[in-house]
């Protein structure tokens, strides 16, 4: 409940307008992201967890949400696609 309660607590600070990265610093449990504002970088479908590939390939570039996966609660922006192709 209280890793729930951060993570509303996040998502109603960035909606409001404060800048992701930042608090994605401040805030991240994940060291490797951390240092990157939480950037992922691209990644294809299929590469996370259903619940994080799920929100990720159904929001739009803007979106921001929470999700939960067995890891915990991941606040979650999108600022980029791109579209894939199969050949």
């Amino acid at each position: 409940e209280e890793a729930k309660a951060k993570a509303e607590s996040l998502l109603a600070r960035i909606k409001a307008g404060e800048d992701f990265a930042t608090l994605a610093k401040a805030n991240s449990d994940d060291s490797s992201n951390a240092p990157n504002g939480g950037d992922l970088n691209f990644f294809t479908p299929g590469t996370m967890v259903p619940a994080f590939n799920d929100y990720v390939f159904s929001a739009k570039v803007g979106d921001v949400g929470l999700v939960e996966t067995d890891f915990g609660f991941h606040v979650v922006k999108i600022t980029d696609q791109k579209a894939s192709y199969a050949i």
